[in-house]
């Protein structure tokens, strides 16, 4: 009897976590366009401009060098050598074999990666920006879908830095 209370309450509270996923997952689920049902929105194009990338929007889902809010605040990246353009393609080949990156776009100033998520396969955008007169990669990371993001882009961010410092590129 004990150890069928025991499943029964555990039972329970897996229900009660997989309707708190079920929850989450709805809310951050992408807006329907038209009237067919199975068409969503197509993500934005980058945010890259001729000077640099933009600020947040207003969701707490975004961090970026840019914005001077500060929830929304990170550093921008430092480059410890002079030859700016030999450390943005060591940048580009480093950032390219994290798993879970995907390059789309890559110029001699900007890069673009789609990073998907391990376990809900959600996509977000990583964006980097050479500022090659001032030595920095501005940067930006923003979920595509969603309002909160659980601190998710903050770290991927300071994941990048460090492994950026580990390869002697940033400081």
């Amino acid at each position: 009897m004990l150890r069928e209370v025991d499943i029964r309450s555990i039972t329970l509270r897996k229900l009660k976590f997989m309707a708190v996923l079920s929850s989450i997952t709805l809310l951050s689920w992408p807006h329907v366009v038209g009237a067919d049902e199975t068409t969503v929105a197509v993500p934005p194009k980058p945010t890259v401009s001729v000077a640099t990338l933009k600020a947040c929007a207003s969701s707490p889902n975004c961090v970026s060098s840019i914005d001077e809010r500060g929830y929304f605040r990170v550093e921008p990246f430092k480059l410890k050598t002079a030859d700016k353009s030999a450390a943005w393609e060591q940048i580009h080949a480093t950032v390219s074999k994290i798993e879970g990156f995907k390059s789309t776009d890559s110029t001699n100033v900007y890069q673009h990666y789609e990073s998907t998520s391990n376990i809900f396969h959600f996509v977000d955008d990583v964006e980097l920006f050479l500022d090659a007169e001032k030595g920095l990669v501005k940067l930006r990371s923003a979920s595509r879908t969603g309002y909160y993001d659980l601190g998710a882009n903050r770290r991927r961010m300071s994941g990048i830095a460090e492994i950026l410092r580990a390869e002697n590129l940033i400081e």
